[in-house]
Order: C-alpha cells, then sequence, then structure tokens
C-alpha cells in the first residue's frame, strides 16, 4: 500500500495572476473599402456616373419647382416612380455628397486657382515666425 507523501515546502510552487483589469477586448474586423463613383455633370445637362461594376446607379430627374411647397410633391413624384429597390438609397441619412450643375470654362478655371494662390499667400502672412522688435537708439550730441 502507497503512502501520500507531501513534497518538501521548498519543492512547492504556486503562481497566482490577478489581472488589474479584463483583458483588452479584440480587435474589430477592418472596414471593406468603400466603393468610390464619380458623377460628371456637363453644362449641357448631360451626366457621366464613373464606378466599379459593381455600383448599381440611378440617374433621375427631379421635377423643377418653383416654391418650398410643391417641392414636398416633387419628393413623393420621385418616391413614387422609382423602383422600390432604390426607396430606402434616396432618404436624407443616405445622402453622400451635393453639387451644383453649372458652365465654367478654362477661365473660370484660371480665375479661380489665381484666388486659391492668393488666399493660400495670405494665410502664409500670419504663419511666419514673429521677428525680434527692433530697437533704435539715438545719441544726441549737445555743446
Amino acid at each position: 500500500m502507497a503512502v501520500a507523501t507531501t513534497p518538501p515546502a521548498s519543492d512547492f510552487h504556486a503562481v497566482v495572476h490577478v489581472p488589474d483589469r479584463p483583458p483588452p477586448r479584440p480587435s474589430p474586423p477592418p472596414r471593406p473599402a468603400q466603393a468610390r463613383a464619380l458623377v460628371v455633370l456637363f453644362s449641357d445637362g448631360w451626366i457621366e456616373v464613373y464606378g466599379p461594376d459593381t455600383l448599381d446607379v440611378l440617374v433621375v430627374n427631379r421635377l423643377h419647382v418653383t416654391s418650398p411647397d410643391t417641392g414636398k410633391l416633387a419628393d413623393e413624384y420621385i418616391d413614387a416612380t422609382i423602383p422600390p429597390a432604390y426607396r430606402e438609397v434616396c432618404r436624407p441619412g443616405n445622402l453622400r455628397a451635393v453639387g451644383q450643375c453649372r458652365k465654367v470654362t478654362a477661365e473660370d478655371e484660371i480665375d479661380r486657382r489665381h484666388a486659391l494662390h492668393l488666399v493660400r499667400g495670405l494665410l502664409d502672412i500670419g504663419r511666419e515666425p514673429a521677428r525680434e522688435p527692433i530697437t533704435v537708439s539715438v545719441k544726441e550730441n549737445r555743446p
């Protein structure tokens, strides 16, 4: 018959680890890259939409309105006439960008870039390092 023996105290070690805080949560998976689209508006009303093959695009014309009251009716008309799959897309929370279709000439772009250059120059004026004030001392020679 075997007798159970306790190992000598010098051979017995116990390590207990109590964390100060809970273990960190695992990082969320990376977000998938967003699909990008480019909408090009021509001054004659032509529209071109560029994007990946998986991008599903619908272009609609909103009815011309002359008062805020009829604007709501125009929005309701779009909602009633677009395919059902697009109704959930056409919500204020899904609006990603706005723009305006207007005629832009090469001269307009040159003027815009010139104005932008001037504004950047004005902003740089405030960023120049402060200079030490110049002290001028004048000695008077009196007889």
